[in-house]
């Protein structure tokens, strides 16, 4: 790109089907998959003012914050497990701001544990998405957790309420808009849907 979107570099990829696309990894050198972030879209990138464009820059780390898909997987199929903001007024995802002496994985895991109790392995590469909060869109990085175990008792209980999910019961509750973004990733990277 040149002019106002002059840095941002996006690499589309094409592949022969779904599962080569479900199965790819993503090198280092290619940065975040922005596939389901719609800011990238090549119409609102041409209708956004450059001041709004020089947030989405990957070095704009002071508007970058660590997210996570937490799920299980059961005989009924996908659950992911959601907390409240501390307000109460939305259910989102666990996340939480970068820390200068950890790395995004650390924090992914970190938050899922203190948030919601939860002990996870990462199961996938990263997606880039918008994040409302207060007056500020910030660039989430939501890593996909596979969930080992649920604490009965958890760091941040007091703060926050915890529900497990399908994706269709969690759609119809009252959510964070970045959430249907992160279940629409889930949902493709598990192989329930063909985005």
């Amino acid at each position: 790109y040149h002019n106002e979107l002059a840095g941002l570099m996006v690499a589309e990829l094409e592949f022969p089907s779904i599962g080569a696309a479900r199965n790819f990894v993503l090198p280092s050198y290619l940065g975040h998959e922005i596939s389901f972030d719609p800011r990238f879209k090549n119409k609102v990138l041409a209708q956004t003012d450059e001041q709004e464009l020089r947030k989405l820059l990957p070095e704009n780390k002071e508007l970058t914050i660590i997210g996570t898909i937490p799920y299980v997987m059961d005989q009924d199929g996908i659950k992911v497990v959601m907390v409240t903001t501390r307000s109460r007024g939305l259910w989102i995802f666990p996340k939480g701001q970068t820390e200068n002496d950890m790395c995004h994985t650390e924090v992914a895991l970190m938050e899922a544990h203190e948030e919601a109790g939860l002990v996870a392995k990462l199961a996938g590469a990263p997606i880039y998405i918008p994040f409302e909060k207060q007056d500020a869109t910030y660039n989430m990085i939501m890593y996909p957790l596979e969930v080992k175990k649920i604490a009965k008792s958890w760091e941040e209980e007091k703060e926050r309420d915890r529900i497990i999910a399908t994706p269709d019961e969690v759609r119809a509750m009252q959510v964070h808009p970045s959430v249907n973004l992160g279940l629409d990733y889930l949902e493709f990277f598990l192989g329930y849907s063909e985005q």
